[in-house]
């Protein structure tokens, strides 16, 4: 049994600024069809058109709203055809999609062209209230309490580095206090880095460390210099807010010639004591 012939002109995603627009030309003996839809893209958002038409005279118009969440894909559409008004909700993830129609009305007219317009903006609106803000909402909650536990684990992870160090400087330290305090040169009273001004209640994933040890081994000749850059690199300390969040320094409380002085700085400044 021989098939009909079957011509097929296409037009695929003509760009016009952002939006796009393809179109298809079906033609057989005795039949011949016409469909073009449109994608305009705003924002997280999508508005899609469609329209189709063949020559027996039947046709069907589409007009959806897309938006976006994530890896979901919530859309809220109306479908008018020459029988029926649907009003069309999907779900899509990937190549899967959940696609539920529902008939509103069984005759095409000019009421059901006023529910096309009327229940594509309604169902846009509940849709939006109900269904895409709240799961937004509940994606972003998610997102950051997956980052903040990233972060807390990264913390406790270069945390107990950083105090595995301290514990090997510490002798080190310990010969270099002495010998300044023998000629009063420079004795690291106290050093503490990190987040030294936390806000009630304190981000996630941030803390102040106390770098009293690393700072003392690092004083040669009753001198202490830290170059420009963050200090969370050097043996000793560590990245006390992964997250970025708070703004991290370094205060040090030191002695100098039988004197007491305070220096703070910000984590990239250099420092050079005595100054």
């Amino acid at each position: 049994m021989t098939q009909a012939p079957k011509v097929s002109v296409s037009l695929r995603n003509l760009k016009v600024r952002d939006a796009s627009l393809s179109s298809q030309l079906d033609m057989a003996p005795g039949r011949c069809g016409f469909r073009t839809n449109a994608n305009v893209p705003f924002g997280t958002r999508a508005l899609l058109l469609a329209a189709s038409v063949d020559i027996s005279g039947a046709w069907r118009l589409y007009s959806a709203l897309k938006f976006k969440a994530e890896r979901l894909f919530f859309t809220v559409g109306v479908s008018l055809r020459m029988s029926q008004l649907q009003l069309i909700l999907s779900l899509q993830s990937g190549v899967h999609t959940c696609r539920l129609p529902i008939t509103v009305s069984a005759t095409a007219g000019w009421r059901s062209t006023a529910y096309l317009s009327g229940m594509t903006a309604l169902a846009t609106a509940l849709a939006r209230s109900f269904l895409v803000l709240p799961f937004m909402s509940w994606m972003r909650r998610r997102e950051v309490e997956q980052q903040a536990e990233a972060a807390r684990e990264k913390l406790d992870r270069d945390y107990n580095r950083a105090m595995t160090l301290q514990v090997i400087l510490t002798r080190l330290a310990e010969e270099r206090l002495a010998a300044e305090r023998a000629v009063k040169g420079l004795v690291i009273l106290q050093a503490e880095y990190g987040c030294l001004r936390l806000p009630t209640p304190a981000p996630p994933a941030t803390i102040c460390m106390d770098v009293t040890v690393p700072c003392q081994s690092f004083v040669d000749g009753s001198c202490l210099v830290l170059p420009a850059g963050t200090k969370s690199k050097l043996d000793g300390f560590c990245d006390t807010d992964p997250l970025g969040q708070s703004s991290k320094r370094l205060r040090i409380r030191y002695m100098h010639g039988g004197a007491e002085h305070t220096v703070d700085i910000d984590d990239c400044d250099e420092l050079r004591l005595p100054t």
